[in-house]
């Protein structure tokens, strides 16, 4: 969900915040709660867009988010610190506030690493995120703020915490792959086979662009 440069200029000439939504109104309306990858940082300074591929969201632009019922975010992805540290923690602090769960980073490894659980129908899903990379430089650099896929001891620990809370079902998301092609890489492809080995019940990638192939593995889907 980027909700920044092109996007946010067609949501402003549309007068209406919820419109990069509206055309999925029906699924999105057919769920009990929806959860996403957000890949905009939110600021707080709704005057500063970004230029090239620098992403911020204007803060009345998250409407669209409550309206759709999003209950859960992904924020470990490549344009996390599209605003800087101050930029990450400035959107966590607006998540809370709007009460939109969010994983995959945190003032630390272990926040970052910190499972999200909600439950709905009497149903508890656990969520685990983690990103192939903490900058917009193909994952040369680290920080102590974003989760990476190939961390996968921190992984398991994730897996294991949600097993202890003993949720019905896991979800772990990884933002990774290589842009404008079909097939993961070798790293998606560890990452997802070594979450469900340690438990998961489902993987779920973002980040290529287009969408990539499914694959069936020890009868749990990635």
């Amino acid at each position: 969900i980027m909700l920044s440069r092109g996007v946010a200029r067609a949501i402003s000439r549309s007068g209406e915040t919820t419109s990069p939504f509206e055309k999925m109104r029906d699924v999105f309306q057919s769920t009990d709660f929806n959860f996403g990858n957000l890949e905009s940082p939110i600021s707080g300074k709704d005057d500063v867009l970004g230029k090239g591929l620098v992403f911020n969201a204007d803060t009345e632009n998250i409407a669209g988010l409550k309206k759709f019922n999003f209950k859960v975010l992904n924020l470990a992805n490549n344009h996390a610190f599209d605003q800087g540290l101050s930029g990450l923690f400035r959107t966590h602090e607006f998540l809370k506030e709007e009460k939109l769960g969010f994983m995959g980073t945190g003032e630390n490894l272990e926040a970052a690493w910190q499972p999200k659980i909600i439950a709905v129908n009497g149903v508890r899903i656990g969520f685990v995120g983690a990103s192939y990379s903490s900058f917009n430089d193909g994952g040369a650099q680290r920080n102590e703020n974003v989760a990476r896929i190939e961390d996968t001891e921190k992984l398991k620990r994730a897996i294991k915490i949600l097993q202890i809370k003993k949720v019905d079902f896991i979800v772990a998301t990884m933002h990774a792959g290589d842009e404008y092609t079909r097939h993961p890489n070798a790293s998606q492809i560890n990452f997802a086979r070594t979450a469900i080995d340690f438990g998961a019940d489902i993987v779920i990638g973002g980040h290529p662009h287009w969408i990539q192939t499914m694959e069936k593995y020890k009868d749990k889907y990635i």
